[in-house]
């Protein structure tokens, strides 16, 4: 069974064998010979009768050859409505059902060959670069299977390894351009976050600056109120003080005069208890009295004014801020205060 299943399928391989040129109607008349070879020998050991044919076809699901003809049916049906990748598997399928041995060879050789056109297929669809190699492997598979006296097929095959090559090649080359063309758009938006982050660091920065210095405006401005406010203080009890101050001297000076009538009083009347020297008398105490009390007063406020005027000066002196000044032809300094 199994070498009449082999006659005919050496035969079906020789009818189909042409140059590699038609892909579809070489790659369609292969699975057909394969299909029609596997498919005459496996129903051979049946018997006829009902009880046969359930026998016939439990034999059938047990042989591998059997499976091997659907999947190369299947894969065909898969290529024919341009379902590739499907025709892809199931070829593969039925490429590792055939089994070992000299005589599969020839069906082995000719499954590499459909699998490698259904890749070459696929790839052009799906552009996956695996179709490409495995395409080329199994057709270097087919080429080494060439006997001396298919030139012509080998020739074809070299052909079309040279295209698989420098479709590889070309792919290849174009995914590490897109790789790199990738890793410069990721370059270009690296750079274009850092600088975005600098420049919010520059804007945050220059917003705390502007903030530190509205603080030291207001700060200034504060310190300038309260030495303003210290100042006028300090002037209107140093204003004060001056008054009291003078007020002691023209006590002390009456106090005097008081003291100078007194004794003339005393030496006309010669009575030290006469009414005109205790009036006399009375004056001058009040004298003496009001010269040490705005003594005292005016000594005081004549001190805290020249304080607060003194700090009210420093007050308003740190108020005082120093700028650059700049300008069209000029460049120096500026005092900034607030009044």
């Amino acid at each position: 069974m199994y070498d009449s299943f082999v006659n005919g399928t050496r035969a079906s391989l020789n009818g189909w064998r042409c140059p590699l040129g038609n892909v579809l109607q070489r790659s369609a008349a292969s699975a057909l010979a394969l299909s029609l070879a596997l498919a005459s020998v496996a129903p051979a050991g049946a018997a006829p009768g009902k009880s046969g044919k359930r026998k016939g076809k439990q034999a059938d699901s047990a042989d591998p050859l059997a499976k091997v003809s659907e999947d190369i049916r299947k894969g065909q049906e898969r290529f024919d409505i341009a379902d590739y990748e499907g025709a892809v598997e199931h070829w593969s399928k039925a490429y590792v059902g055939l089994p070992d041995g000299e005589d599969a060879a020839a069906f082995r050789t000719t499954l590499a060959y459909q699998i490698s056109t259904a890749c070459r297929k696929a790839y052009e669809v799906g552009h996956d670069i695996e179709y490409l190699h495995k395409a080329a492997h199994l057709l270097e598979q087919y080429r080494e299977s060439l006997g001396p006296e298919d030139e012509e097929a080998r020739a074809s095959a070299d052909e079309v390894l040279g295209e698989l090559r420098t479709e590889i090649e070309q792919e290849e080359n174009a995914r590490k351009a897109e790789r790199a063309k990738s890793e410069e758009g990721l370059s270009e938006l690296r750079d274009e976050i850092r600088a975005e982050e600098e420049r919010k660091a520059r804007e945050a920065e220059r917003k705390a600056e502007e903030e530190r210095a509205a603080r030291e405006r207001d700060d200034r401005a504060r310190a300038n109120q309260r030495g303003q406010q210290l100042q006028i203080s300090g002037g209107v009890a140093l204003g004060v003080g001056a008054v009291c101050l003078g007020v002691m001297g023209f006590a002390l000076a009456r106090g005097g005069g008081l003291d100078q009538q007194g004794q003339e009083e005393l030496a006309m009347s010669m009575d030290v208890n006469s009414p005109t020297l205790e009036d006399i008398r009375d004056q001058g105490v009040t004298m003496n009295r009001l010269s040490i009390g705005m003594g005292v007063t005016g000594g005081v406020l004549a001190v805290t004014g020249a304080a607060l005027l003194a700090i009210g000066s420093l007050q308003r002196k740190r108020a005082t801020a120093v700028v650059p000044a700049l300008g069209p032809g000029y460049a120096g300094v500026g005092v900034l205060r607030r009044f």
